[in-house]
């Protein structure tokens, strides 16, 4: 028998590099010399290929998700229920039903919007709304973390989009000059 055979050499010399037992070896190798890269890179002050740094990652973020807020109002605004009036009912009994109705309709579409915004945004806003002030940005009026985290109505909603683009943007503008 001649070269490799079972995890020995012909000569009935036993290896670690023979069989299965090579491709822990490598993965284990591979895994040292991206934490050494790691390790380097965050010790000698260089970044990894790519990364923006933070500042200007916080501020694009913030922008973006300014943005994606005020994109998902606009799809709220079109998905909102309408107000049928009809001034010709003269029964008050039947202008109470349709009234009840409409409330009902309208409280259930605010409910959804309220549960939609919290899953797609609340966490993301404060976020934003925290990392944004760690780097130096003044809260502009109104725009204070309560508000931040309790929008009540689709008018809030679109306040929090408007505090986190002009905040972003003013910091930008702040650190540019």
């Amino acid at each position: 028998m001649s070269g490799w055979c079972g995890g020995t050499l012909a000569s009935g010399i036993p290896t670690a590099f023979a069989g299965w037992n090579l491709v822990p070896g490598l993965l284990i190798g591979a895994a040292t010399l991206i934490g050494l890269y790691a390790l380097i890179g965050l010790f000698t002050g260089w970044w990894f290929p790519g990364r923006k740094s933070t500042l200007a990652a916080v501020i694009d973020e913030a922008k973006a998700l300014s943005a994606d807020i005020a994109s998902w109002m606009k799809s709220w605004e079109f998905s909102e229920p309408s107000v049928f009036r009809r001034p010709d009912v003269r029964d008050e009994a039947v202008r109470h039903e349709m009234w009840v109705a409409e409330t009902e309709n309208r409280d259930h579409h605010s409910s959804k919007m309220k549960a939609s915004w919290s899953q797609l945004f609340a966490v993301r806003a404060l976020v934003s709304y925290d990392r944004l002030v760690a780097h130096g940005a003044e809260p502009i009026e109104n725009g204070d973390r309560f508000h931040i985290e309790h929008p009540t109505n689709p008018l809030g909603m679109r306040k929090v989009s408007e505090v986190l683009g002009v905040m972003a943007s003013q910091l930008e503008a702040r650190t540019s000059s």
